[in-house]
């Protein structure tokens, strides 16, 4: 709700859900990856996702991005 709020869009703004749909999703603790990228996408967003390993000694810290939406 934050991030469509900052984007100056009200629920009803969002096309691709409804209403009801946006409330419900925006109070949920999960939410699955394609359902947060068509979200995000809809109110003018994207979305990077990036991989890096746990610390570890020894091992260089490398991030990966797994996905990023333009």
């Amino acid at each position: 709700a934050e991030l469509r709020k900052r984007m100056g869009l009200r629920q009803e703004d969002v096309l691709a859900f409804s209403q009801s749909a946006i409330s419900k999703l925006e109070s949920r603790k999960d939410i699955k990856i394609s359902t947060l990228i068509e979200y995000l996408d809809n109110i003018g967003m994207g979305v990077e996702i990036k991989v890096y390993p746990k610390n570890k000694k020894g091992i260089t810290q490398e991030e990966v991005v797994l996905l990023k939406t333009d």
